[in-house]
């Protein structure tokens, strides 16, 4: 999930902090910290990258991973002063919504 035996970043380039499996178990998305942390679904046979997205600025990282019941969709928090709620596209990593939750810190999804 990081920069392989060959030195070329082809995954993360900052620390993993959370997981997620799909209910089918053949896809995993992982989120890492950073200034614009990571999010890549993965095929869970190959670790080929199926789908890649960024979280904004002053998020900081991405603290919980979890997909939908049909593993069509998946959902993400930050670690953002104010906590927000991320949906995204399983396929395409496509941002579809967002909410602002608050002060709170969200430990799970």
């Amino acid at each position: 999930m990081g920069t392989g035996v060959n030195k070329e970043a082809n995954g993360h380039t900052d620390n993993v902090l959370t997981l997620g499996v799909d209910p089918t178990r053949k896809r995993v998305v992982t989120g890492s910290i950073g200034a614009r942390p990571a999010i890549i679904v993965w095929d869970a046979d190959t670790m080929e990258i199926l789908a890649r997205a960024n979280l904004g600025r002053n998020s900081r990282a991405v603290s919980t991973l979890r997909f939908s019941k049909d593993g069509k969709i998946f959902f993400c928090s930050d670690k953002h002063n104010d906590s927000n709620v991320y949906c995204f596209e399983t396929a395409t990593g496509q941002l579809l919504g967002t909410n602002k939750c608050g002060a709170d810190p969200i430990f799970d999804a």
